[in-house]
């Protein structure tokens, strides 16, 4: 499951820092595979932008959670 986010400012440094390589950036907007999210950090520490932040990424792992349960 892909989330989108937008105010990007297209740097990539956020894409650079996962580990996982979760994260595809384009002009301004950002697809992250948050389902596979390990929830190091490592984006949050690097976007100059502020589009991640550890309360943005808990709220898309929280919606992702009750998706899953929901359709189970």
């Amino acid at each position: 499951m892909y989330n989108v986010w937008k105010n990007c400012i297209g740097c990539g440094e956020c894409a650079k820092a996962c580990d996982f390589n979760l994260i595809q950036t384009f002009d301004d907007y950002i697809l992250m595979d948050i389902e596979k999210c390990r929830h190091c950090s490592k984006c949050v520490e690097t976007c100059q932008n502020n589009v991640f932040t550890k309360s943005v990424i808990f709220k898309h792992f929280l919606y992702l959670l009750y998706y899953k349960i929901k359709k189970s």
